[in-house]
């Protein structure tokens, strides 16, 4: 009996020796995923610049903020009265610290396979911050907050800028537009996205637009800056100006929407494959070269005075090129100076450009695309080469002259503009000096680019058309 009480004990443990491992390992996989799910939840943000006193607070003490360093979701920042500290969220999205501000990301559960169940919530307690929004906002606007002590912020997708005390609230939008509301019914401190009470109001970027809540109010008010220059000292940007280099941030930004570059041959750069559904792609400029420097670990700052750029790119599929770029992605942010048939758009940064009051420069092609159209039928399409390019500039007389060559199916064409530069860089062609139609102009702090797209007929049948990218000579 003895002997078979061994023998099932045996076989019991042989048993449990067998499930042990998959116990275990079921239970240790659990832990670790718990563990990842609680690390994902906790990190929120890395700080991708510091200036002066800026830090966090732990266990009731100031501890200084390095390049490099993660924040914690609910963790509380603050900056003195010299202090800057620009934090890259986990979306995407960017988040600003001024002078003499104390804020927080006080929720932040992105829900990537299921937006609508995304949550992100940022605080200002006081002082001034800027939020461009990331991924959560842009895919589920309703799951996107940012509070201060008297009024609630949704967005529409949005570069916004916002001043907080215990008292009043005052919002700047540069790009997109925002929807803020006091705290009263229809507008809960812990909600999300837009409030839907009966005062929520909304504004859209303008450089002339505040907005105004005031506590102990049940409104909102719109101020017109331009009618009332007066109240320009209650903006946001005066109360704490941006450092100087808080522009490029919103290159960082714009790209994470970018559609992915298509690649050609053009003869004109010399056998290369460029890049062509974005001329400058943002995604390889040096900010963000930077900042993928900053997230290998390298802890310095890496954002750079802001710059205007040009971009372009093919919306519509031609000469057997597929679409580059989505027309209305492509466009969000910019500012377009050309959009012409059948496929071509060029657009700039919103960025400032610097350039010269005198002197001549001289530009090399160094990127195009271009296709001969017969009887305006963009599927009949015959993809061309640009040869002989050149763009020259005088700003003391504000004129441009530009050439180029259009070969391609058998034809051969040459095609001429000259034209004046008008005050914002954009190019303005003689028709009775020019043999061909263009859209475009210059772009750059200082002046060191070019783009346009252009349209020349070659005999009744045959329209060449296309685009070009040039940058400074040497």
């Amino acid at each position: 009996m003895l002997y078979k009480r061994k023998g099932w004990v045996c076989r019991r443990m042989a048993l449990w020796l067998d499930v042990l491992p998959g116990v275990l390992l079921g239970v240790l996989l659990g832990v670790f995923l718990t563990a990842f799910a609680v690390n994902a939840h906790a990190q929120a943000a890395l700080v991708i610049f510091t200036q002066g006193d800026a830090g966090v607070e732990k266990a009731g003490k100031f501890e200084p903020l390095q390049v490099g360093a993660s924040i914690a979701e609910g963790a509380l920042l603050r900056t003195g009265a010299g202090g800057y500290l620009y934090l890259k969220l986990a979306d995407d999205g960017f988040f600003i610290l001024r002078p003499k501000t104390q804020a927080r990301i006080a929720a932040y559960r992105p829900v990537p396979e299921r937006p609508a169940e995304s949550e992100f919530r940022l605080e200002l307690l006081e002082g001034v911050a800027r939020a461009i929004t990331g991924k959560v906002a842009d895919q589920a606007k309703d799951r996107f907050r940012l509070n201060t002590p008297v009024a609630a912020i949704g967005v529409k997708g949005t570069d916004f800028v916002v001043s907080a005390t215990a008292d009043a609230t005052y919002v700047s939008v540069y790009s997109g537009g925002v929807v803020a509301s006091p705290f009263m019914a229809g507008c809960a401190r812990e909600g999300l996205g837009q409030c839907k009470s009966t005062v929520a109001t909304t504004m859209l970027a303008s450089p002339d637009g505040l907005l105004e809540v005031k506590g102990g109010t049940q409104n909102v008010q719109l101020l017109d800056l331009k009618s009332n220059p007066a109240l320009r000292q209650l903006t946001p940007d005066q109360i704490a100006p941006p450092a100087n280099n808080e522009g490029a941030v919103r290159t960082l930004r714009r790209d994470t929407n970018a559609a992915v570059p298509v690649s050609v041959t053009s003869a004109a750069t010399s056998g290369a494959a460029p890049t062509l559904a974005l001329a400058e792609n943002p995604n390889t400029t040096s900010s963000i070269l930077g900042a993928a420097r900053l997230l290998s670990g390298v802890t310095m700052p890496v954002i750079e005075p802001p710059t205007q750029k040009i971009f372009w790119g093919r919306y519509a599929e031609v000469a057997n090129l597929p679409k580059g770029v989505d027309l209305a992605e492509f466009m969000k942010g910019l500012d377009p100076i050309g959009l012409s048939w059948p496929s071509y758009v060029v657009a700039r940064n919103k960025d400032p450009m610097s350039m010269p009051s005198a002197g001549m420069m001289s530009f090399n092609l160094t990127n195009s695309e271009s296709g001969i159209f017969l009887n305006n039928n963009t599927s009949a399409a015959i993809a061309a080469q640009i040869v002989n390019p050149t763009l020259s500039v005088d700003f003391g007389s504000r004129a441009f002259a530009t050439q180029l060559t259009v070969v391609g199916g058998g034809y051969k064409a040459d095609f001429v503009a000259n034209g004046t530069v008008q005050a914002n860089g954009l190019f303005e062609a003689n028709a009775g000096r020019s043999n061909m139609t263009l859209s475009g102009g210059l772009a750059g702090s200082p002046v060191d680019q070019s783009a346009y797209i252009f349209s020349g007929r070659i005999d009744s049948n045959a329209v060449a058309s296309g685009a070009t990218f040039w940058r400074r000579a040497p």
